[in-house]
């Protein structure tokens, strides 16, 4: 029988599935989203400024052309970063939770899951750092 001490933190040998697992999950897949959504609209809207700016973009220093475009790469790589971690622990949640089961608040999955979605906060920081610096 379950207990409801229980409830908290499950035992190892529970088949519990944890709540706190699916909202994690669920926050870092619509951060992973948007900011997948900002960078494409970010593109756009710089295209835009990019046509009518035309005349003053041709006369930049090459040397700052050069470091804008380290700065776009780094970003976008950051960004492809976000997208894993984010994707990652959707298939983690999707193999190591049973829905089926009872529900507890926290299992020991949840470390993974914090883990994940840390580590995937701290590269969005780095995403807007990059967008950041590229716009000043």
């Amino acid at each position: 029988m379950f207990n409801y001490s229980d409830f908290i933190f499950a035992p190892i040998t529970s088949n519990a599935w944890a709540l706190s697992n699916l909202m994690l999950v669920t926050i870092g897949i619509f951060l992973a989203v948007f900011a997948l959504i900002d960078h494409i609209g970010g593109k756009r809207r710089k295209k835009r400024e990019e046509r009518i700016d035309v005349y003053t973009k041709a006369h930049k220093n090459a040397k700052i052309a050069v470091e804008e475009k380290h700065i776009r790469q780094n970003n976008l790589d950051w960004l492809i970063i976000v997208e894993f971690l984010g994707f990652t622990s959707v298939v983690i949640f999707l193999l190591t939770q049973n829905i089926n089961n009872i529900m507890v608040l926290m299992n020991w999955m949840t470390i993974a899951h914090i883990i994940l979605f840390v580590v995937e906060l701290v590269a969005l920081r780095f995403v807007y750092i990059g967008k950041h610096n590229e716009e000043n």
